[in-house]
């Protein structure tokens, strides 16, 4: 009885918190009024003086400012370094944060990047219709300093550049109709 009280918590928990993990591939929507909105956030140059030692990001949460809605905050999915949602539709969004994450066998450390909000920041960008939107190129830059400790800011470089990118998503949208469009693109960027 107990292991079944188990068993019923854990499915709980899975579905209770299931539509709040991101997605690992591109997904197949049916609904022709989305978008394909991807990046790209360089974090090599992040925190060192911590257990964290990846330089991949691993979480990336967009943010819809106009049109206001009652659920803003977007998941993308993140794979090398490369982000994505594919089910935006039109209005005005950015990075509204983004982080890693790393497991020890001794302590879980997430490490956070918020943006600022009151203002457009530099990750922003217009989803006007259905489409590919490449976002940009985003480099981390993180400086200590003894009086304020860790500071960050994000810069747009050209590295890597939106075909590489776009070849990180290529595998992830096999069989989805993004698939035919990110082909094409990448051969218009040859």
């Amino acid at each position: 009885m107990r292991v079944g009280r188990v068993a019923l918590i854990a499915l709980s928990v899975l579905v209770f918190f299931g539509c709040a993990v991101a997605p690992t591939v591109i997904t197949n929507s049916k609904d022709e009024t989305v978008s394909l909105v991807y990046g790209y956030i360089d974090m090599s140059d992040g925190v060192k003086a911590t257990f964290l030692n990846s330089s991949k990001v691993s979480y990336v949460n967009l943010k819809q400012i106009d049109p206001v809605i009652d659920k803003p905050v977007k998941l993308c999915g993140v794979s090398n370094g490369a982000f994505w949602n594919d089910r935006l539709s039109a209005g005005i969004y950015q990075v509204l944060e983004f982080g890693r994450y790393e497991r020890t066998p001794v302590v879980n450390i997430t490490r956070r990047y918020p943006l600022p909000e009151f203002t457009k920041n530099i990750t922003a960008f217009k989803v006007s219709k259905p489409g590919l939107y490449y976002v940009g190129t985003f480099k981390l830059v993180e400086e200590y300093d003894e009086k304020m400790g860790y500071q960050f800011t994000v810069v747009e470089t050209g590295k890597p550049r939106e075909k590489e990118v776009l070849e990180i998503l290529l595998p992830l949208s096999e069989g989805t109709k993004w698939e035919a469009l990110i082909q094409k693109r990448i051969k218009e960027l040859k």
